[in-house]
């Protein structure tokens, strides 16, 4: 061995077969030779899947594969590129493991180095690098000319521009590192090094994240990196070890992690949920402790996601874990189940008070509004808890926090429940009610039923408020409240929505048509916010409108108070819309709700409807009865009609008569009537008026359907009043 290095060009290798690897001390290039000051005419491009292998020769005779020179580089970028592009970022994870696999064949004391960290001093690296020739030969001009060929073979454009903006750097630079080569400070050139290669491959990701074939991305731009220089090689082959095997273990790790947390809020898993309880039940097997797993589901966040969008809807289950979170001990696990699910860990609790202080805790921590990229909104959740120890099943404590969980939910929102056994007959007759509701539509199992809204002082009838109902073939009439949370739940409220709003329309047409009275007459129909929020939702209006012949001022839309807090631009925007068609629109439930007045001014808003609980306590004293006189004149003031809910006696209308109310419904005008019912009512001016004064019970000459609907109908029969959508 003569001492210079002696090397074939990665160009000339890739037009031939591998050259295998060969043990330390063991020369076998027979086609090597002397490197070349310039490079031989015709060269060939670099072909993709061949091996690319330059053999480097030293006075210690290390054979070192030049295609570990680049590994650093692209070592972490494969990486992200794996992570984006599972096939190509393992086609570049091959080259790298092949590389690798060939350096690990090598007993150098070099490649043993793990890392090479900027400046560290290593005495067998040292000796190695002394051993080493300096490549002077390495000029200015040759980088020139190997960069102005390369880009003459024709690169990837976007390796073109990436390179073309490097070359400057890279030949500023040469001389520097070669002259640091030449004195031997090794790290010192290492260190220089190793901030331009950091710059370049910095640059270079962009090309191999674009690359169609990386295989021949890299193979191009080995030929520059090549020139880096033999102790550079070394060096980078070292710190390519290093790096990779760093690498390798973050990957590991990172993959362990993912396979147990959820990957949005990085909230354990169902898995890792179910580990730690199995863990928590085998203690409690010892020391008899008691443990409680609790259920949370948030109420409402379908309307989030298809009103908002789920990057919202993102954003939102990233905070409510956040505010969850900050009700635990460290000790306590909370995960997530999927979806607004979420599950939580209670080790060693007290029993039930502790059980229960920490979902009224968690409740609370919910009650203040987010602010979401400009949206404000309130999210509340159900809370299901049982309680587990020794001897109890993992499949059955989930088992039951889940009914708990659907026991709350069925109570209101923002509620929680404790597990009792009860309970799971309640869920089994919640999932027949909802097997029935998905079928009833088709089945013309809903009818709609009309709350007379008269006019306070002359008792004539404007208009109805249209109210569904659903005759169940086997239960009988089902309670408004057993299905219309279910509906909003599961996501039928839209069609069933879009089904009393066709219904009532065609049937006010009717009644306008056919009673002379009631040219003018009005209907009443409740919106959900899933409806309000449909993109399609205002050409369904239109069409509804076109195809019933109903002018569009004789609809009332009510809305609720919550509904106009949320996403306020947006439901300003769509309200508008609505009121640019001429449809009047209602607050519903006014006084129950968290608006304010400087909000209630921002919407076109044409009726508020006095809440019930305010009605009723216009017999309890003048403090009451001054509250609703101020929400009359309110409406005065802002041009605004006032709807009284929920009349039920003599003294509540008179009353209302006084404050100058200008509208009423209620149980003492007349409970919900079905359409036949209604349309006695609208021939029969002299009955109206006998129903104002003394009330619905003096109607001895209804027909018999007329009387089973009034007499039938208990005081829970979904008043007019009630919060529920559509009831």
């Amino acid at each position: 061995m003569d001492g210079r290095a002696l090397a074939k060009r990665p160009y000339e290798l890739m037009a031939e077969n591998p050259v295998e690897d060969t043990d330390a001390g063991q020369e076998k290039a027979p086609d090597a030779r002397p490197v070349e000051r310039h490079a031989p005419a015709g060269r060939a491009r670099p072909r993709p899947g061949r091996g690319l292998r330059s053999l480097v020769n030293t006075r210690a005779g290390l054979i070192i594969s030049v295609s570990v020179a680049f590994l650093a580089i692209y070592g972490l970028a494969a990486v992200r590129a794996y992570s984006e592009d599972r096939y190509r970022g393992q086609v570049a994870l091959a080259e790298i493991s092949a590389g690798v696999s060939r350096l690990n064949q090598l007993e150098s004391s070099v490649l043993q180095v793990a890392v090479v960290d900027g400046g560290g001093s290593n005495p067998g690296l040292k000796r190695a690098l002394d051993s080493l020739p300096v490549d002077t030969a390495t000029t200015r001009a040759e980088i020139e000319g190997d960069f102005s060929e390369f880009l003459a073979g024709d690169p990837p454009p976007d390796v073109r521009r990436v390179l073309e903006s490097q070359i400057a750097r890279y030949t500023d630079d040469i001389d520097v590192q070669v002259g640091l080569l030449q004195d031997g400070e090794y790290f010192q050139a290492y260190r220089y090094d190793r901030q331009r290669i950091d710059r370049a491959a910095r640059a270079l990701d962009v090309s191999i994240d674009r690359a169609d074939n990386v295989y021949s991305d890299l193979a191009q731009r080995a030929s520059i990196i090549s020139h880096l220089g033999t102790a550079t090689i070394v060096i980078f082959a070292a710190l390519a070890l290093g790096i990779l095997q760093r690498e390798r273990n973050r990957w590991a790790k990172e993959m362990a992690h993912r396979a147990l947390h959820d990957p949005l809020t990085d909230l354990p898993n169902r898995d890792l949920l179910k580990d730690r309880v199995e863990h928590a039940l085998a203690r409690a097997a010892r020391t008899g402790e008691t443990h409680a797993v609790l259920f949370l589901d948030l109420d409402n966040f379908k309307w989030v996601n298809d009103t908002l969008g789920h990057d919202v809807g993102d954003c939102v289950l990233i905070e409510v874990a956040a505010r969850v979170g900050t009700c635990l001990r460290p000790t306590d696990t909370i995960a997530r189940l999927g979806g607004d699910e979420f599950a939580i860990l209670l080790e060693d609790v007290g029993g039930t008070r502790d059980a229960s202080m920490l979902s009224e805790r968690i409740t609370r921590v919910l009650d203040d509004p987010l602010e979401i990229r400009g949206n404000r909104m309130t999210v509340s959740a159900s809370v299901g808890v049982a309680l587990c120890g020794a001897g109890d099943k993992i499949e059955d404590i989930l088992a039951n926090a889940d009914v708990a969980m659907y026991a709350a939910k069925s109570g209101g929102k923002g509620m929680y429940e404790l597990y009792e056994p009860q309970m799971r007959n309640a869920l089994l007759l919640r999932l027949d009610i909802e097997a029935d509701l998905r079928r009833a539509l088709h089945r013309n199992e809903f009818m709609l039923h009309y709350q007379p809204i008269i006019d306070v002082q002359s008792g004539a009838i404007e208009g109805a408020e249209a109210l569904v109902r659903w005759l169940h073939p086997v239960r009988g009439l089902v309670p408004p409240n057993d299905f219309i949370p279910l509906a909003e739940q599961t996501g039928l409220i839209k069609d069933l929505g879009s089904w009393v709003l066709e219904a009532a329309c065609r049937q006010t047409r009717e009644w306008q048509e056919s009673h002379p009275d009631a040219e003018a007459l009005k209907v009443g129909v409740n919106l959900s916010a899933r409806q309000l929020h449909e993109p399609g939702f205002m050409e369904e209006i239109k069409s509804v409108l076109a195809a019933t012949g109903l002018t569009p001022s004789t609809l009332i839309l009510e809305v609720t108070e919550s509904m106009l807090m949320r996403n306020t631009d947006a439901t300003i925007q769509k309200l508008s819309e609505l009121k640019a068609l001429g449809v009047r629109l209602a607050v519903d439930d006014f006084g129950t709700g968290y608006s304010s007045l400087s909000y209630l001014t921002r919407f076109p808003i044409d009726i508020i409807k006095i809440d019930r609980a305010f009605v009723e306590g216009i017999e309890r004293g003048a403090e009451e009865s001054a509250l609703v006189k101020a929400i009359i004149r309110m409406g005065e003031s802002l041009n605004l009609q006032t709807v009284a809910e929920g009349i039920e006696t003599q003294e509540q209308l008179t009353e209302l008569r006084r404050l100058g109310c200008t509208q009423g419904q209620g149980f003492f005008v007349a409970r919900p009537l079905d359409a036949e019912v209604m349309s006695m009512l609208l021939e029969d001016r002299e009955r109206q008026e006998t129903l104002l004064q003394s009330g619905p019970e003096t109607w001895s000459s209804a027909s018999e359907a007329g009387k089973q609907a009034i007499s039938g109908s208990s005081g829970k029969d979904a008043p007019s009043s009630s919060p529920t959508a559509l009831v």
